[in-house]
């Protein structure tokens, strides 16, 4: 098992989370490696919320709602874990958030 960190630039636009992966990561999978564990957390200077979802995510559309920071200090961040022995992937993941914000994410690779 592996942990991985990256840091996504959020551009007001649904984007897939596995952007963050480079060609190499995605060349024998397009969604990335499979996953065991995910940490999303917004940065400390956010001023508006990221909404997570699917290909459809929206502010009226979503599965998560992240706040935004309050006075320099982020929120705590989403976990997700594996659940039974169905690895995910970032891949599954979208993000809707404000332009030139940015959302940290973590992942445990198996």
């Amino acid at each position: 098992m592996s942990f991985r960190q990256y840091v996504l630039t959020l551009n007001g636009s649904a984007q897939q989370l596995s952007t963050v992966f480079a060609a190499a990561e995605k060349e024998s999978n397009p969604k990335g490696p499979a996953l065991i564990g995910l940490s999303l957390q917004p940065s400390s200077s956010n001023a508006n919320p990221v909404w997570v979802g699917d290909a459809n995510v929206a502010a009226n559309v979503a599965a998560v709602r992240l706040s935004s920071a309050t006075t320099g200090v982020p929120p705590a961040p989403w976990l997700r874990e594996l659940s039974g022995s169905y690895p995910f992937s970032l891949g599954d993941y979208w993000v809707l958030g404000t332009n030139g914000e940015k959302l940290h994410i973590g992942i445990d690779i198996e």
